[in-house]
């Protein structure tokens, strides 16, 4: 396996290569990343924020405070926020509070997209490199020497494949978890609001 990809390693250049290969391992990090933190269970917890809503139907603020420092999520920082202010300072601190952990939510989802966009130039950069050694092999030997002419070739496919192959799933992961972390949002500016309306 490790020699398959470093004979690709080989064909494509190294100077090309490398970068690809980097991106790849950085969106991999990415997606998975994401994947553990943008799930509904570990945002907002429906179970977590509905027995605070009750504590503080019951006139519990303190219970619900407690209950929110004691789970640390995003859903309860920002509602722990709004608990710590009161009065008419509380929906203010809930709306910054919200703000925050949305930006949380969307860390590195723009590295991922760029990413995505930077993996095919890199291809495209590697064929234009490669078609320029096989005209210069052209140049030099003749259009006899085909052997000559599939490094330059070689290195102009191998380069644009990995390029779209780490672009590809990139892409998808970033407009995925793009839209998963834009809908807890929205659901987390609803029990927010419920939760202020209620203070």
């Amino acid at each position: 396996m490790i020699d398959t990809l470093l004979h690709y390693f080989s064909l494509g250049g190294y100077y090309i290569m490398t970068p690809i290969f980097l991106f790849s391992v950085l969106s991999v990090a990415i997606i998975l990343e994401k994947a553990i933190t943008l799930r509904a269970s570990v945002v907002i917890n429906p179970q977590l924020v509905a027995k605070v809503k009750r504590s503080l139907a019951s006139g519990n603020i303190d219970d619900a405070a407690k209950f929110c420092a004691e789970h640390n999520t995003p859903m309860t920082r920002i509602i722990l926020a709004g608990l710590e202010s009161g009065g008419e300072q509380a929906r203010n601190r809930i709306l910054d509070a919200g703000k925050l952990e949305a930006l949380r939510l969307e860390r590195y989802l723009t590295t991922l997209g760029t990413i995505a966009n930077i993996s095919p130039l890199f291809g495209l950069l590697g064929t234009v490199s490669g078609m320029i050694k096989v005209f210069f092999t052209i140049q030099q030997q003749g259009l006899g020497h085909s052997q000559a002419m599939a490094g330059g070739i070689s290195e102009a496919l191998m380069t644009t494949a990995f390029g779209l192959i780490v672009a590809i799933p990139a892409l998808a992961a970033h407009n995925y978890f793009e839209a998963k972390a834009q809908n807890l949002v929205t659901h987390m500016e609803k029990h927010a609001s419920d939760i202020a309306g209620m203070l």
